[in-house]
């Protein structure tokens, strides 16, 4: 896990022309809904229930500071956060057949989530060559 979390921080240091923060910018108004869906918020899982819509509020807070503050590692890791989440949801049956209580998640993070995926590959492709990614899970055979 700690290494994911160092490739993350790896990443966005060698994203020097952005392309993760412009995600995030173009992307406002959907990272905003599945920071504020407690469908994405692992303690609605946890605890089965928020309560209160504080702890929903306390997440828009900090995305909301984190956006003015320019912090994208945190608001990108609080993205990839989301977005497993909502993958186990789909994969693990969290969500039932049918089901229309996520497909606004569903569908954000899908959205986001194709975005992100081309700015990874870009910055990959600028900046990522001549490093060190560690031991890849599945190295080529032949």
């Amino acid at each position: 896990m700690a290494s994911s979390i160092y490739q993350a921080l790896l990443l966005l240091e060698l994203d020097e022309d952005e392309h993760v923060a412009f995600v995030i910018r173009r992307q406002d108004r959907r990272i905003h809904e599945m920071f504020a869906s407690k469908y994405l918020n692992r303690k609605n899982w946890r605890k089965h229930e928020i309560k209160d819509h504080d702890q929903r509020d306390q997440s828009v807070l900090a995305y909301q500071q984190w956006r003015q503050t320019q912090n994208w590692a945190r608001i990108f890791d609080g993205l990839l956060d989301r977005i497993y989440l909502i993958r186990c949801q789909m994969v693990h049956g969290g969500a039932t057949y049918n089901s229309g209580k996520n497909r606004r998640s569903v569908n954000d993070c899908n959205v986001v989530l194709n975005e992100l995926i081309n700015a990874v590959c870009m910055i990959l492709i600028d900046k990522g060559t001549d490093h060190d990614w560690g031991i890849m899970c599945y190295p080529p055979l032949a």
